[in-house]
């Protein structure tokens, strides 16, 4: 109960200086710039979650570099997709 108490204060004083010294706005601009971008953001999602789930650090970052080349695929495939909707919801709604 104690670690989890002393973590908590631990997080709160990093998070009060990031805070007071910027860096949080500064975090917040790059994680929107990320967000534009599909690979970039499949990669830092893959990354930080298999490091969290105890993946080594080699073979998170070379499935997160191999997954983020995977998303484009997908992206046109997702592209495909909402073309053929559009081309339905037009025939249906006229």
């Amino acid at each position: 109960m104690v670690d989890w108490i002393v973590t908590a204060v631990m997080v709160m004083v990093c998070a009060m200086l990031m805070q007071h010294l910027g860096l949080a706005e500064r975090l917040a601009e790059l994680v929107r710039e990320m967000a534009k971008c599909y690979k970039c953001c499949t990669f830092w999602c893959c990354v930080v979650s298999l490091s969290v789930l105890g993946s080594d650090w080699f073979i998170a970052v070379v499935l997160s570099i191999i997954m983020s080349y995977l998303s484009h695929y997908f992206a046109l495939l997702m592209i495909v997709l909402q073309k053929i909707y559009d081309k339905l919801w037009e025939k249906i709604n006229k």
